[in-house]
């Protein structure tokens, strides 16, 4: 005897009749796949992760992997926490023991990647920064969000989730089993139900939720030139450090210093006066590594002529930064400060920064 379909009653603001959504099979894995990738918050993280309510999430669709194929959905939250997402039906075989090594494998494939190499497979698929994603989140910090993201790339750190439109015995026992040994694999059931109007419901439910305390963050700090280069003697070379004093005293007469919050980096960005506003030129980190950045965007936002920045930035092109006028002027790009290692570079770099900053002032 074929067992009864669940039901669930659902009624609309403008009926005064409730009417019933029966259980409903997805079109197929690429449906279930574009209503994760359509509103990651059909998933409930919270039961995951408690504190990553209310979060911005951005989703990315078919990342692919070096190695390795494509995964179904990435996402990625306004801290930096990245989940990986596969999904499968339960009538797919490979619901059984498969979904759980593919999803071990594109994490395996995951771990290690840079936050450069993300950024631009995000920029690749979205259009825009990972970060310029966020830049509309009260209170954010690009400099976190990015010491965050790199950390958890570079420590493996992810959460791993499949969702299924059943949960079977067998995927709940074999997580749970993964999960108790120290290695969490998140099973999602999200329940497909629909009416005879169209309507259509979804029944979400996370399995083997862990039990834990709510964690404390670390600390946020504030830097000063004390702790910046305390920080960077241990992580750069000396050809570095040196210019990352020479880059402080110039910032220092280009315009008012501003101290970043990093847990793990130390940071400055130089800000000026423009329009009313103060707005960033660009941010120093205190390690190597291409995450010095530039804030064209900003400026842009603020109505500066795009021909003002792409000049800019072809004069710095031609001192070796890996720029582009023509992708770059409307973006925060990257750099790496050892580019200025050459004393002569350095000199061509103060004086088209300072032209630069003084047309900006007088646009």
């Amino acid at each position: 005897m074929a067992s009864r379909k669940m039901r669930v009653p659902i009624r609309t603001p403008n009926k005064k009749e409730w009417s019933m959504a029966i259980e409903s099979t997805y079109k197929g894995e690429t449906h279930l796949q574009e209503i994760i990738y359509g509103d990651p918050e059909t998933i409930p993280f919270e039961d995951i992760n408690p504190e990553s309510e209310n979060r911005k999430k951005i989703p990315i669709k078919e990342l692919g992997l070096p190695s390795s194929g494509n995964t179904d959905v990435v996402i990625v939250d306004e801290s930096g926490e990245i989940y990986l997402i596969e999904t499968k039906l339960a009538t797919n075989d490979d619901i059984r023991r498969k979904v759980v090594g593919q999803i071990l494998e594109y994490a395996a494939h995951l771990w290690g990647q840079d936050f450069e190499w993300l950024d631009n497979k995000v920029k690749e698929k979205l259009g825009s920064s990972l970060s310029e994603c966020f830049q509309d989140v009260k209170g954010w910090v690009k400099e976190n969000f990015e010491e965050s993201v790199t950390n958890k790339l570079q420590e493996g750190s992810f959460k791993l989730v499949i969702v299924v439109d059943k949960v079977t015995e067998e995927l709940r026992r074999i997580t749970e089993f993964t999960i108790k040994r120290g290695l969490a694999i998140y099973p999602v059931e999200l329940r497909y139900f629909r009416d005879v109007g169209g309507t259509e419901v979804l029944v979400p439910r996370v399995f083997n939720v862990p039990s834990v305390a709510k964690v404390t963050p670390p600390a946020r700090r504030i830097w000063d030139e004390k702790s910046f280069f305390e920080d960077a003697r241990s992580k750069v070379d000396e050809r570095t450090l040196s210019t990352l004093h020479k880059m402080y005293t110039f910032s220092k007469d280009l315009g008012k210093i501003n101290w970043g919050h990093g847990v793990k980096d130390g940071t400055f960005g130089v800000d000026i006066i423009l329009r009313d506003k103060q707005v960033p030129l660009f941010s120093i980190f205190s390690c190597l590594g291409k995450r010095n950045w530039f804030s064209f965007k900003k400026e842009v936002e603020l109505g500066v002529n795009k021909t003002l920045i792409m000049e800019y930035i072809r004069h710095l092109k031609s001192l070796g930064f890996p720029l582009d006028e023509n992708n770059h002027w409307n973006r925060y790009p990257q750099f790496d400060i050892s580019i200025l290692n050459d004393d002569e570079k350095f000199a061509s770099f103060k004086e088209e920064t300072l032209k630069f900053k003084n047309l900006l002032v007088q646009s």
